[in-house]
């Protein structure tokens, strides 16, 4: 189940940063209409926008990077026969 939700987090993390791209590289007048931010006929870039995404694909892959680590078993204590 860590394994799912690890690649779940990447997954997120890819789009994020895809997303991110997106809104660096278009004007607001060129961007999916169902962005926040799209203006018709606009000039203006949403650079917040972009850093807001690429900040949650940092802390998606973190999350991921937390979520696959190894389970740390409890020690075994061994009960001996003899006291």
């Amino acid at each position: 189940m860590r394994k799912f939700y690890a690649a779940l987090l990447v997954l997120l993390a890819i789009i994020s940063a895809v997303v991110a791209v997106i809104y660096f590289t278009h004007t607001a007048g060129n961007l999916p209409h169902f962005f926040l931010g799209y203006t018709k006929d606009s000039a203006h870039k949403h650079t917040k926008h972009g850093l807001a995404f690429i900040s949650l694909a940092v802390v998606l892959l973190l999350g991921a990077w937390m979520v696959s680590g190894q389970k740390e078993e409890p020690p075994r204590v061994e009960k001996s026969l003899l006291h």
